[in-house]
């Protein structure tokens, strides 16, 4: 089953457009990805907020650990940061 779609205009700046179009020229398909994306990361941020008001912030530590392993992960897939 199809999931229903709507159609929105959106305004972006000419270089992101060209930009995306290098990755994919299916702009609805990459901004739906972009989107989900988004979703998770404000998800993320509302649990981590959730968690700093009951525990107190991450630790630099911990903090560094995380960002080692998103690091190492995004090189085995090919992303370079």
């Amino acid at each position: 089953m199809s999931q229903m779609t709507l159609k929105k205009s959106v305004t972006i700046p000419e270089d992101v457009f060209r930009e995306t179009q290098s990755f994919n020229p299916n702009l609805s398909e990459y901004t739906t990805r972009a989107l989900r994306n988004q979703i998770e990361q404000d998800k993320l941020a509302t649990l981590v907020e959730y968690h700093e008001s009951k525990y107190g912030p991450v630790s630099d530590d911990v903090m560094a650990r995380v960002i080692a392993d998103r690091h190492a992960a995004d090189r085995m897939v090919g992303f370079v940061r």
